[in-house]
């Protein structure tokens, strides 16, 4: 059940009336909007809903830093802006710090002409130098025992799926990945 108020269990009859707490969501925002003061490399992904999972509140103290960016308008609330050359470096670094301690196979495709749809040439957030660092710094710091291959297309396009589902038909052909 999406967005249900009080009721009454036995019946499932709405309660009417307001809410004597605050909306979880509220809290959560609220709270992340504390945190993300405290720390700026925090950040709030919504899954495409500001207001039911109370990045609303996040929306609105978006960093004067980031308000002349590039960016996707996904809707008329919700916006993502792009990342800087420097800030895509860092997040490599972010991202492999995390996956190098795993004990299972990991694999980093790379798609050379694009990581979003609105970064594509002529999109809103194309920034060709930023997608350059990013593809970069994975090269440099990628190391075993992860892998790296790179696709010449953007990560939408057919042929990105389908490297990355012939690496994972080779685990299953050489038992890295059981399939019953």
């Amino acid at each position: 059940l999406h967005g249900v108020g009080p009721y009454d269990v036995k019946t499932g009859t709405a309660i009417k009336g307001k809410a004597s707490a605050p909306a979880w969501q509220d809290v959560f925002g609220k709270t992340l909007v504390k945190l993300c003061r405290k720390n700026s490399s925090l950040v709030g992904i919504t899954a495409a809903m500001p207001s039911g999972t109370g990045l609303k509140h996040l929306e609105q103290e978006i960093p004067e830093r980031y308000r002349d960016r590039p960016f996707h308008a996904h809707n008329r609330l919700i916006k993502s802006s792009a990342l800087t050359g420097s800030e895509r470096r860092d997040l490599v670094q972010d991202i492999l710090a995390r996956l190098q301690p795993a004990t299972a196979p990991v694999h980093v495709v790379l798609s050379t002409q694009g990581i979003e749809e609105w970064d594509r040439p002529g999109g809103p957030a194309h920034d060709p130098d930023a997608l350059a660092d990013m593809l970069d710094e994975f090269r440099k710091a990628v190391r075993p025992p992860l892998e790296l291959t790179e696709v010449d297309c953007h990560i939408n396009d057919q042929g990105f799926a389908d490297a990355v589902l012939a690496i994972l038909d080779g685990w299953v052909a050489d038992g890295t990945v059981k399939v019953d």
